[in-house]
């Protein structure tokens, strides 16, 4: 038993020194960190929103599952009738260059913008990217911005396979600028 109770001792006391020297200067020569999405909230701000599309399928749509998805209530119209828009907000786990963002949904059409701003001021700041939506929609920035938030704004809502005009979000993607 003495034997086994030696090697033991030994390991960590070799291990230590190497894993506290190179661990930092590892670390420094990956490069950029890559966009980390830490949490996300719908948006239906009042006074014409009542903050209520779907607050419980929001993780659904940055939990790597493309089968899971958050949708907004389904509307009349494509373009509500009543508001300006819905949103879905990301805040990342630490400011990070983004360069697009890709999106996977089952709607069509409507409008998405991305802007990289506060999700309390969901219209505020430059459009980074826009267009409609597909299966695979995938928005590239002019020039990569440093954010901490990402809103997509709905101000025009794509139709689903029955017809109706609401937001689906399978999976929401920030990506960093390509190495180089």
């Amino acid at each position: 038993m003495e034997t086994p109770a030696e090697p033991e001792a030994e390991a960590p006391a070799e291990e230590a020194p190497a894993e506290g020297a190179e661990g930092g200067s590892a670390e420094a020569e990956a490069g950029p960190v890559p966009p980390q999405i830490a949490s996300a909230q719908q948006l239906d701000p009042p006074p014409t929103g009542d903050n209520n599309e779907h607050p419980e399928a929001v993780p659904l749509a940055h939990d790597g599952d493309p089968s899971t998805f958050w949708y907004t209530r389904w509307y009349a119209s494509p373009d509500y009738g009543m508001k300006p828009g819905v949103g879905y907000a990301v805040t990342l786990a630490q400011p990070t260059a983004v360069a697009s963002v890709t999106l996977q949904t089952s709607v069509n059409g409507g409008v998405v913008e991305v802007r990289a701003t506060d999700p309390s001021t969901p219209t505020e700041g430059p459009v980074l990217a826009s267009g409609p939506l597909g299966p695979e929609t995938v928005l590239t920035f002019p020039e990569p911005v440093e954010a901490a938030h990402i809103v997509l704004w709905f101000p025009q809502l794509p139709q689903d396979s029955d017809g109706r005009n609401r937001v689906v979000l399978n999976e929401v993607v920030l990506n960093g600028p390509a190495a180089g």
